[in-house]
């Protein structure tokens, strides 16, 4: 016996791969839907042998590949473990897009490849903008570059979204990357101890 909505879940299915025109694609056996993959190109697929393969050229299309979440816009109504799937399967969609872009990023500066290097970083920041770790590296290499102004809107930026969305500031370690910046654009240094003076002992009460 189906369950009940598997009229209508087969329903939208087919309708929304009539809209990329792959109807054929869908297998029906029994209760149990299914895509040909020989029939029909994923793009899922695609990126997972890419990653697989390692080196820079298949990381580099890879990368390319992954411009929006999985399913983006489709979902299955009154199916909350579908939604849970796709919830799960984007998530690991983007840690390995993220590591791919940390790896591209890391051959480009080997090469001294700055702008390639910034262009891969700050497609990781976009998807993760309050990634410590990735948002130093960025700074670090606006700085390799030159683009002194660059890496100081960087930091500010960073600042202001860590403090609007968790109430927090940066690190030390950032803070000090802030503070070069600064030294590069020949702006004083302001540290926290030359911000608030130090306040006198307060005199001991007199002997009675």
């Amino acid at each position: 016996v189906r369950r009940p909505g598997y009229r209508a879940h087969e329903a939208h299915l087919r309708k929304a791969l009539q809209t990329v025109e792959a109807e054929k694609a869908l297998i029906i056996e029994g209760d149990l839907l299914s895509l040909d993959l020989v029939t029909c190109q994923s793009d899922v697929i695609d990126f997972h042998r890419l990653l697989k393969l390692g080196d820079e050229s298949s990381l580099a299309q890879a990368v390319a590949l992954r411009k929006s979440s999985l399913l983006q816009g489709f979902s299955v109504p009154d199916a909350p473990m579908f939604e849970d799937w796709v919830q799960l399967e984007n998530s690991n969609l983007n840690q390995a897009y993220l590591d791919a872009l940390q790896r591209l990023t890391g051959w480009m500066e080997e090469q001294g490849a700055w702008s390639s290097a910034i262009g891969y970083l700050r497609q990781a920041t976009q998807l993760d903008p309050l990634s410590e770790a990735s948002q130093q590296r960025l700074i670090r290499l606006y700085l390799k570059q030159g683009e002194v102004g660059l890496a100081l809107r960087q930091y500010r930026q960073f600042e202001n979204q860590l403090n609007n969305e968790l109430g927090i500031k940066p690190s030390r370690e950032t803070k000090a990357l802030y503070e070069e910046v600064l030294r590069q654009q020949g702006k004083p240094v302001i540290t926290t101890s030359a911000a608030r003076p130090m306040r006198s002992p307060a005199p001991l009460p007199s002997p009675r």
